[in-house]
């Protein structure tokens, strides 16, 4: 679930020809066809970062800007937000926040919209109401109402664009929803019955893939569909090759050890021409492949963040796409050695050696969900154990004297 200052950038795409029907046990959910039209960032901000920070009712609880404008014919909101706090055992919807004229407004839900109940175990189900009631000045009361109910209908692994295999659970909610505006001289409802189908991942603040569409009785209708990626070039949409949307099936991985294999979106049955490069020009193309073909196999040599361009043509035309810092390569014990303002920092046999040190600092280790695993207040030449610590992506937190900060991500193999 997504925490304070996490940010995620998607891809938007339509739902033409997308197949939703497969869901069970042990599934191979493979999106790799997905095509970007459009692009966005979700940040997750500390409420007070947001218009309504004066509303003290959503303190600790994290904002995330959900639409620009909602026109309600009478009425137009702008500046939409939605709160969301995590709970024992549940992650909710708290409140939300608008500007209607120029003024901002906030409420809490008096029933909470609860969007996950943990743990999400296949074929789990939950349903519970919601409310939040909103007084506009001079006008009236705007509501929101309506239940929420949730299943947990496959589990396996998913492709798309971003991620090549990547175990996931499917989570689909029917949202059965009635927004309504009642003032001194009028009283309306409307219905907003929706559809939301989720793929969710460990360690990632935003679903690998959302479809959502409206719900008229069981007939549901994909219309929008939203995945985590990252940066792409949609400049050439227009022309003959669309454009040239460069993917791997890693971002992360160790130097001299680690392969990566790279694609396009090209897809026509023409001799398309290629060429790749990376940046620094620290790498090598292995089993065979070259920086002339679709999809290459790179070796990085070097430690650090590589910036990767592919570029197609067919004629007079071509489209590229470049994404900076695009790969992040480790050392082979699995952190990078940086020096920086607090320390150095290397892994070796399960342990991390921090040197360089002036004074004592206090060391804190956080997993990619942003739990604490590790706090310490350490001096130089300190050895910490993270042997018991699994796999995955963690951030060293080193604080001095309360004034400095320095922040090192790493991976753990």
């Amino acid at each position: 679930m997504p925490s304070n200052g996490d940010t995620a950038r998607y891809s938007t795409t339509t739902a033409l020809g997308l197949n939703l029907s497969q869901t069970g046990a042990n599934q191979n959910w493979n999106f790799s066809n997905l095509r970007a039209t459009g692009q966005g960032l979700d940040e997750f901000r500390s409420f007070i970062r947001t218009p309504y920070l004066f509303y003290s009712q959503f303190f600790g609880a994290i904002g995330l800007k959900t639409n620009d404008t909602l026109d309600f014919g009478v009425l137009s909101i702008t500046n939409v937000h939605t709160f969301y706090r995590a709970r024992s055992g549940s992650y909710t919807a708290e409140g939300t926040g608008f500007t209607t004229s120029g003024v901002p407004l906030a409420s809490d839900y008096s029933n909470s919209d609860r969007l996950y109940s943990f743990p999400l175990t296949y074929n789990d189900s939950d349903s519970d109401n919601f409310r939040v009631a909103t007084t506009l000045p001079t006008l009236g009361t705007f509501i929101q109402q309506g239940s929420r109910n949730n299943k947990v209908d496959g589990w396996g692994t998913i492709t798309t664009p971003f991620v090549n295999n990547h175990a996931c659970i499917r989570y689909s909610s029917d949202i059965l929803e009635t927004d309504s505006l009642i003032t001194s001289f009028i009283s309306f409802g409307f219905p907003l019955n929706r559809r939301e189908i989720k793929w969710l991942a460990k360690g990632e603040p935003i679903p690998l893939l959302e479809v959502t569409g409206p719900l008229f009785g069981n007939t549901f209708t994909p219309t929008q569909v939203k995945y985590r990626d990252s940066f792409r070039n949609l400049s050439n949409n227009n022309s003959f090759l669309a454009f040239t949307e460069l993917s791997a099936d890693k971002v992360i991985g160790r130097a001299n050890q680690d392969t990566f294999q790279f694609s396009t979106n090209v897809n026509i049955p023409l001799p398309v021409n290629y060429n790749w490069n990376f940046s620094p020009n620290t790498y090598n193309f292995v089993n065979g492949t070259s920086a002339t073909e679709q999809n290459p196999r790179v070796v990085f040599g070097d430690t650090g963040k590589y910036s990767v361009t592919a570029r197609a043509s067919f004629g007079n035309q071509n489209s590229d796409s470049t994404i900076s810092d695009y790969i992040s390569i480790s050392s082979p014990t699995g952190l990078t050695s940086l020096k920086e303002e607090l320390f150095v920092a290397r892994v070796s046999g399960g342990y991390i050696s921090l040197s360089d040190m002036t004074s004592e600092v206090d060391i804190k280790i956080y997993n990619i969900a942003g739990t604490l695993v590790l706090s310490e207040k350490v001096n130089d030449n300190t050895k910490l154990d993270i042997t018991y610590l699994p796999k995955g992506k963690y951030i060293i937190l080193a604080t001095k004297n309360s004034s400095q900060t320095q922040k090192l991500g790493f991976v753990k193999y």
